[in-house]
């Protein structure tokens, strides 16, 4: 496993002051909204607890996976789009 791309650092700079318990629901949106921008591919098995995740250069990394529902998740996806690309940062 690598360490996660950069996009990630970003994320948690944005992020601050979010509880604990939410912080694996935007990791795993910020993973599914580079998948759609094909900064990564998704390897995962479907229903894993653990999502795994391929970089272009082909490392892998893993995240918990939140199980969220398919509105929370395009939800959660869609506030991550409008917070990184509406400030330029992906």
């Amino acid at each position: 496993m690598t360490a996660l791309p950069f996009e990630f650092d970003i994320l948690e700079s944005q992020v601050d002051g979010v509880p604990a318990e939410v912080q694996p629901a935007f990791q795993y949106g910020l993973a599914l909204l580079l998948v759609e921008l094909d900064r990564l591919t998704d390897v995962s098995v479907a229903g894993a607890d653990v999502a795994r995740f391929r970089t272009p250069e082909g490392s892998e990394f893993e995240l918990p996976n939140p199980h969220l529902s398919p509105a929370q998740t395009s939800m959660t996806v869609e506030h991550l789009r409008w917070l990184l690309v509406g400030r330029g940062l992906i």
